[in-house]
């Protein structure tokens, strides 16, 4: 089964992308921050990371450059990373794709589109 690892701090997204990724038969384990999806990263492997970009305490395109230039704490450097926000900021998709990330998702979105993206990012 195809493991994914969610990060927001929000818990109503968490528990939405959670929802509808298990629904799709997807395994979700969810981390409200970087510090503890770390702690989850280094007991597990995932075969995607969904990262909020808006965080407190570290944001989600700092957090890609770290796991990116840390690649032992994905345990695989080709684990791919899908970026989800509701900033209305056309500069931070850049950002993300330069620090690494291979998607990009803007919140409000459909369990549909949020499939879609899963899946390309799993599956090309």
């Amino acid at each position: 089964m195809t493991k994914l690892l969610v990060v927001d701090d929000e818990p109503e997204m968490r528990n939405y992308m959670k929802t509808t990724l298990e629904r799709a038969d997807y395994m979700v384990h969810l981390a409200a921050d970087p510090a503890e999806a770390v702690l989850l990263l280094e007991g597990d492997t995932f075969d995607a990371v969904l990262l909020d970009v808006d965080m407190p305490d570290m944001d989600g395109v700092t957090f890609t450059r770290l796991l990116k230039q840390n690649p032992s704490i994905l345990g695989n450097p080709d684990v791919p990373i899908l970026m989800v926000t509701g900033r209305d900021d056309p500069g931070i998709m850049g950002e993300s794709f330069d620090a690494g990330a291979q998607y990009f998702v803007k919140k409000p979105f459909s369990p549909r589109e949020l499939l879609q993206a899963v899946r390309l990012v799993l599956h090309g």
